[in-house]
C-alpha cells in the first residue's frame, strides 16, 4: 500500500516539463528533458515558448536550450548568434562568449564590453569592470572611463577597491600596487591593507607596517594575528625579485619518476619492478587518461604556452608520465596539470585535476609544492575557481599566448608562494 502511494505521489517528468514551459523556461525543461531522455519537441508548448523568446529578444535563452538537447524549432543556430550580437543587449552578448564559448564577431563583443564597462562604472563597480575585462582579454585602462573611476577612488580614499580591480585584472593606469598599498597602510585599515598585502605578495619595504597591521589585530584579541604573523613571516623570508630575463630560455623539460614513500621507516626498499608506474593498475589507467588528454590540441597548445612561459621566467621545468609539468625555482616547486575544457567536461576535469594533484604530490614526496590547474581557457562556471582556490590549488588560464587567471602570477619569479626547505629535490630523471 505504502509503495503504491509513493508511487502515485512521484512526479511525471512530462508534467513537470509541461508546468516548466508554461512558466517560459526554456532552458530549464530543455535541461529536464535531456534528464528524462524525453524530445522537447514533442512537447506542444514548446514552439510558443521559442517565438515568446524570441520576440522580447532573448536569443541566448534559446541558445541555451539548443545546447542541452540540440537545434529544435524554426531558428537555426546561426541566426540566433546573428541577432543576439545585433540586439545591443551587451550582458547577453558577453556572457555567451565568456560562459557559453559562442563565437560572436570580435568587434561585437568589444562594443558589448565597452557598454557594459561604462554601465558598471556607472554604478561604482570598478572591481566587476575589471573582472569583465579580464574575461575579454581586455586591458581594463584600454576602455573609456576606467582610468577616470580609478582616479575617482584614490581621492576618495578607496586604495582597496582600486588594488581589488588590479587583483581581478593586472595592474593598469598609472597608480602601482606599493603605491597604493602605502595609502591603504595609512587609512586605518589594517585588515585591508593585511589582505591586500599578502595576497600581492608584497614584504620588502613595508615590514614596519605590516608589523603595526598585526599587533592591531593582537591589541584588540582578535585570533586571526597569529596566523597574519605567520604568513607574513614566510613571505618576508621569501627571495628579492632577481633581474629581469634579457631574452627567452630554450624552453627545456626533464622527465620524472616517483618516489614510493614506505609506510614504515625500516622497511626494506620495494624491489625496482613492483614499484614501477606500470605495475601499480591505478595509475596504469591514470596513464591512458593522461595519454588521452595529451593527445588533444587544446592540451597540447596550452601546454606549450605554460612551458613557454615559465620557462621565460628562469624554472627548471620537469615532467613524467603523469604530471603534465613540474616547474622549480629558488627553492620554490609548483606542480601544475593541464586541462583542456568545454561547457559540457569542465566539472569532470576539475574534478579529476585535484584528485590528480593531491596524488602526484604524495608520490613525489613533495609536501610543500604549491599546486596549480592550468585550463585551456578561461572556465565557463566562475564558481569552479572559487571552489579550486579554497582547496589551496592555484587556477591559471592560457589567454592567446600567455597565461592569466588569478593565480598566474604565483608562478613567476616575481612573487611565489611558501618556500621549500633547501635540500636536494627527490626526483630523478628517467
Amino acid at each position: 500500500m505504502a509503495s503504491e502511494n509513493l508511487e502515485r505521489r512521484a512526479p511525471n517528468p512530462r508534467h513537470m516539463i509541461s508546468a516548466t514551459l508554461s512558466k517560459q523556461r526554456l532552458e530549464l525543461a530543455a535541461r529536464l528533458c535531456r534528464k528524462f531522455r524525453l524530445d522537447i519537441a514533442t512537447f506542444p508548448e514548446a514552439p510558443g515558448v521559442i517565438e515568446s523568446l524570441y520576440e522580447r529578444g532573448r536569443f541566448r535563452e534559446i541558445l541555451l536550450a539548443f545546447r542541452h538537447v540540440g537545434i529544435f524549432g524554426p531558428y537555426s543556430d546561426a541566426h540566433l548568434l546573428e541577432r543576439l550580437a545585433h540586439s545591443g543587449n551587451a550582458v547577453a552578448i558577453l556572457k555567451a562568449t565568456a560562459k557559453d564559448g559562442r563565437e560572436v564577431p570580435r568587434p561585437v563583443v568589444l562594443d558589448a564590453l565597452r557598454s557594459r564597462v561604462d554601465q558598471l562604472l556607472r554604478k561604482g563597480a570598478l572591481v566587476r569592470a575589471a573582472r569583465v575585462c579580464r574575461r575579454h582579454g581586455v586591458r581594463p585602462d584600454t576602455l573609456p572611463g576606467v582610468n577616470e573611476a580609478v582616479e575617482v577612488a584614490v581621492q576618495r580614499g578607496q586604495a582597496q577597491i582600486v588594488l581589488s580591480a588590479f587583483y581581478e585584472a593586472g595592474a593598469f593606469g598609472t597608480h602601482t600596487v606599493d603605491e597604493l598599498l602605502r595609502l591603504l597602510s595609512k587609512s586605518n585599515m589594517p585588515a585591508a591593507f593585511l589582505k591586500n598585502a599578502y595576497r600581492f605578495g608584497v614584504r620588502v619595504g613595508f615590514e614596519p607596517e605590516i608589523d603595526a597591521a598585526i599587533q592591531w589585530h593582537r591589541d584588540r584579541g582578535m585570533k586571526d594575528a597569529d596566523a597574519w604573523q605567520q604568513k607574513f613571516e614566510r613571505l618576508i623570508g621569501l627571495p628579492a625579485a632577481p633581474p629581469a630575463l634579457s631574452e627567452a630560455r630554450a624552453t627545456s623539460v626533464v622527465r620524472l619518476q616517483p618516489v614510493y614513500p614506505s609506510l614504515k621507516g625500516t622497511a626494506p626498499p620495494l624491489p625496482e619492478a613492483s614499484r614501477g608506474v606500470d605495475s601499480d593498475p591505478y595509475i596504469l589507467s591514470q596513464v591512458s587518461r593522461a595519454k588521452l588528454e595529451k593527445a588533444t590540441t587544446e592540451h597540447q597548445r596550452a601546454l606549450s604556452v605554460l612551458e613557454r612561459c615559465l620557462s621565460n621566467e628562469g624554472l627548471t621545468l620537469s615532467n613524467s608520465k603523469l604530471i603534465d609539468l613540474l616547474g622549480e625555482g629558488d627553492g620554490w616547486i609548483g606542480i601544475f596539470e593541464v586541462k583542456s575544457i568545454t561547457p559540457d567536461n569542465e566539472r569532470d576535469q576539475v574534478r579529476h585535476a585535484v584528485s590528480q594533484l593531491f596524488e602526484y604530490r604524495f608520490l613525489h614526496q613533495l609536501p610543500s609544492a604549491d599546486l596549480f590547474v592550468v585550463f585551456s581557457g578561461e572556465p565557463f562556471s566562475g564558481w569552479l575557481v572559487d571552489y579550486l582556490r579554497q582547496l589551496g590549488i592555484g587556477v591559471i588560464w592560457i589567454n592567446a599566448e600567455r597565461i592569466d587567471g588569478p593565480d598566474a602570477i604565483r608562478a613567476t619569479r616575481r612573487i611565489r608562494g611558501v618556500p621549500m626547505p633547501a635540500k636536494q629535490s627527490p626526483l630523478s630523471a628517467d
